[in-house]
């Protein structure tokens, strides 16, 4: 992480634990099933057991970590059931901001539509960058969450961001060469169906595109576990 500081100066102190070390879950560095180790984060650091603690409960908040009691603290690794679980959840937030915005008319087109070009842009880079990619397809998702206006379903999607794009990074850069062509041109028919005030039809395509996702994510968790 290029802004990542071995040392950290700014209050709160629990708060910027929890940004790096969340960080690194997603990135890897912190594989899924790993244990945390709490003094060694706070030598690292330079800060209080106390602050690293606080991280934890931040990062089991968001569904990031585990804490056993009086134990350890561990990297969350999902089991199929709770990785069907977050992505049916998930596109139930996402229908029904869907569907309010577009009766709210307040359809993001402009953001919608960098988004879209951005993904392309990146789909037909020869080097795809895994995290980028993730990060841009979560970015147009939650673009029509934020969108909704509707603090509780905003409050409760970011609470499981952090999973999605930790889950969906370490597979994609597990295998890379398998993804790219994954949801290619269900951005852009979402997309223009919002724009159309459509919400059957960009509901219609979100759910497909969620779905797909979902399956083409087990099959790749399968062969993650069977190495």
């Amino acid at each position: 992480m290029d802004n990542e500081k071995n040392s950290i100066d700014k209050a709160p102190l629990g708060q910027k634990a929890a940004n790096i070390i969340r960080q690194r879950i997603i990135e890897g560095i912190y594989a899924q099933g790993s244990r945390l180790i709490e003094e060694k984060l706070a030598g690292e650091f330079n800060i209080s057991r106390n602050c690293i603690r606080e991280a934890f409960l931040i990062l089991e908040s968001e569904g990031m970590v585990k804490s056993e009691r009086n134990k350890y603290t561990k990297v969350l690794k999902l089991k199929q059931k709770e990785i069907e679980d977050l992505f049916l959840f998930r596109m139930t937030l996402e229908l029904l901001s869907i569907e309010t915005c577009i009766q709210k008319n307040s359809i993001p087109v402009e953001k919608l539509n960098h988004c879209v070009k951005k993904l392309d842009k990146m789909i037909n880079k020869k080097a795809m960058n895994s995290f980028e990619y993730v990060e841009a397809d979560l970015n147009f998702h939650e673009t029509i969450v934020l969108s909704s206006h509707n603090m509780y379903v905003i409050n409760i999607y970011k609470t499981i961001k952090y999973q999605l794009m930790t889950l969906l990074f370490s597979l994609y850069n597990m295998f890379k060469e398998d993804f790219s062509v994954q949801g290619m041109g269900q951005h852009s028919k979402i997309a223009a169906f919002m724009e159309k005030g459509d919400i059957k039809s960009a509901q219609d395509f979100l759910r497909e595109h969620i779905q797909n996702n979902l399956d083409y994510v087990i099959k790749l968790n399968e062969r993650a576990e069977s190495l």
